[in-house]
């Protein structure tokens, strides 16, 4: 987990750098994406078991894109989630994520074109199953990297992959199991300009 954090916190420190400083601007913009492919895991503490998971969500984020010298630099967002996880056999584990972090940019030859690094912390509040069980909070980050593609001014589509770590378990109250979920996701979207 240390290490997660750390790089976390370097990423943190390059977004940070690339919003300050002089000639920085900034341009408040809302993103939504969702995931079109997906390799998730669900775990759980007692008994000790792993099972595949099926995962959708579309999300929805807001933020400020920052820009230095008319060059764009990073995006700083918060973001809100409807996940669902389908395991294999089960019922369904339906959730709210809510996220904070963002994007930092690297320079390119071809204007338009913005490949990135990603960073979130997502807290995932499971609604209660079927069975009466409920699964708590759960929390993650999320690393990843991907490009933007401005298709007109002021909107982008883009393209990311990304890998959620756990961070904390979400105690479910049963027999102190712990549930957890862990996976990587490619997911496409549209970034509008306000």
């Amino acid at each position: 987990m240390k290490t997660h954090l750390a790089s976390l916190a370097v990423l943190a420190t390059s977004l940070l750098a690339s919003c300050s400083g002089p000639g920085v601007v900034s341009e408040p913009f809302v993103r939504a994406d969702f995931a079109v492919f997906d390799d998730y895991e669900g775990t759980t503490s007692n008994p000790s078991s792993s099972f595949d998971l099926d995962y959708t969500t579309p999300r929805l984020a807001f933020g400020v894109m920052r820009y230095q010298s008319a060059q764009p630099k990073g995006r700083a967002e918060f973001l809100i989630g409807a996940a669902k996880f389908e395991p294999d056999a089960g019922s369904d584990i339906d959730g709210v994520e809510l996220g904070a972090g963002g994007r930092v940019f690297f320079a390119t030859r071809r204007p338009g074109i913005r490949p990135f690094v990603s960073g979130h912390v997502i807290a995932t509040a499971f609604d209660e199953l079927a069975s009466g069980v409920n699964l708590g909070t759960h929390l993650g980050l999320g690393l990843g990297l991907g490009v933007e593609y401005d298709v007109s001014p002021g909107i982008a589509v883009d393209a990311g992959l990304d890998y959620q770590f756990p961070i904390t378990a979400a105690p479910t109250g049963t027999s102190d199991a712990d549930f957890e979920v862990e996976g990587v996701a490619l997911r496409i979207g549209i970034v509008i300009a306000l």
